[in-house]
């Protein structure tokens, strides 16, 4: 049972970084190591899913959906701080969180009112103890979503997500990406809508070195040309968006992936996008390197045996960067379950760490539980200790599910 990863243009798996089912198994040039400390279970919560974790200080907070109950956490040290949930819509969602240096949480998602089958979106902010401060609905003649969301500087935030907009005369909608700002006291700055003929969502938003604001997602054209149609093999083509401070697109670009589900901006001069590329049928993880200008500096490439996608990235101050994601099993099945012996089920969550100078491998790990896992999230509070937030389905029917927070604590580094 393995993983593999490559580097390099055109070049879709590797023998040079591993990961394999032996726990005790380290490599020799391995110079950063951390215990694997599971913090975090909440199995008990039945249809609870994970959307996002990040850090906020000495704490990491994360949020999601729970029996239709949008909740956002805090967590320092392994515990949980504070838990709130939101019971004023039928169905509601977390889909984003951030923090600002105050300690402000800062969430983004969806919701429905009963007996509406249109969804609206929603920016909130919450005091560092948790008290919902404001909230603000994004809204359109058709349904709307906030799937991204960060804090910039200065007291304020961006958020993106996908909207839709409905003729009236013909009834045909256009689903397009937009961008908005605000301030922590909830006033509105811009709202930029943009996108091709056809469908476009931002997944990802942050800001650059430069202050410029950059969105990431994917589209069922061609965000660069504004065609209305790609040539790839899943259909969906990744895009990197910049934007000047005051909403006006400063230019737009394909990234060579099906979606770009997680951006970051945090280190100084370049932008890390994390996501998945189709190949022979075949999905490989994939986080690409660029530069301010978005031209592509260096690619990571992730693969297993039954399809690999990248969902989570952050940074540390040493010059690494922490990848998260999961492999995929059969999905046909009533329960998940792998679709062959080469891949177990218990592990599908895939963790590691690398060098952005040196582009070498420091650390990896390959967990799971008996379940199909989802959607890992990894994010480093103040002493740089990762923890990566995943969701795990039970059955395929019913959809029940759990949340897994584990915590990967450094024991030392080379650097």
């Amino acid at each position: 049972m393995s993983i593999s990863c490559g580097s390099g243009d055109g070049v879709y798996s590797g023998d040079d970084f591993l990961f394999d089912d032996d726990p005790n198994h380290v490599d020799a040039d391995v110079d950063v190591e951390f215990e694997f400390e599971f913090v975090l279970e909440k199995s008990s919560i039945d249809g609870t899913i994970s959307r996002d974790l990040v850090s906020c200080g000495d704490s990491v907070v994360g949020g999601g959906e729970h029996f239709g109950n949008a909740f956002v956490f805090k967590m320092k040290n392994g515990k949980i701080i504070w838990w709130k949930e939101f019971y004023s819509y039928f169905v509601q969602s977390v889909n984003a969180v951030s923090c600002d240096s105050d300690g402000n949480v800062i969430v983004g998602g969806d919701r429905t009112k009963e007996g509406e089958n249109r969804s609206t979106g929603f920016v909130a902010v919450l005091d560092k103890d948790g008290t919902l401060l404001w909230d603000d609905d994004i809204k359109s003649n058709g349904s709307t979503a906030v799937y991204a969301i960060s804090y910039t500087d200065l007291g304020n935030f961006i958020a993106g997500g996908r909207t839709e907009i409905i003729d009236e005369d013909t009834s045909l909608s256009n689903i397009e990406g937009f961008l908005t700002k605000y301030n922590i006291s909830g006033e509105r700055y811009f709202l930029k809508e943009f996108g091709t003929p056809v469908f476009d969502t931002v997944q990802s938003v942050a800001m650059g070195a430069d202050k410029f604001y950059f969105a990431g997602g994917h589209s069922a054209g061609d965000m660069a040309t504004n065609g209305s149609t790609n040539n790839t093999e899943s259909g969906m083509l990744g895009f990197l968006v910049k934007f000047k401070p005051n909403g006006e697109i400063h230019w737009r670009k394909n990234i060579e992936m099906n979606t770009v589900w997680k951006i970051t901006g945090k280190q100084s001069g370049l932008i890390f996008a994390g996501g998945e590329k189709t190949v022979s049928e075949k999905r490989y993880g994939i986080v690409i390197q660029t530069g301010l200008d978005g031209k592509s500096q260096f690619e990571h490439h992730f693969d297993a045996h039954n399809g690999i996608t990248v969902t989570g990235i952050d940074v540390d101050n040493q010059d690494n960067i922490y990848f998260t994601g999961y492999i995929e099993s059969d999905f046909s099945k009533k329960n998940y379950t792998a679709s062959d012996e080469l891949i177990s089920d218990t592990n599908n969550i895939f963790f590691a760490v690398f060098d952005i100078r040196t582009k070498d491998p420091l650390y990896k790990k390959f967990y799971g539980t008996e379940h199909q896992d989802l959607n890992p999230k990894v994010a480093l509070d103040s002493t740089y200790t990762p923890y990566v937030l995943h969701y795990s389905r039970e059955n395929f029917e019913t959809k029940d599910s759990y949340i897994t927070m584990t915590k990967f604590g450094r024991v030392n580094s080379g650097k």
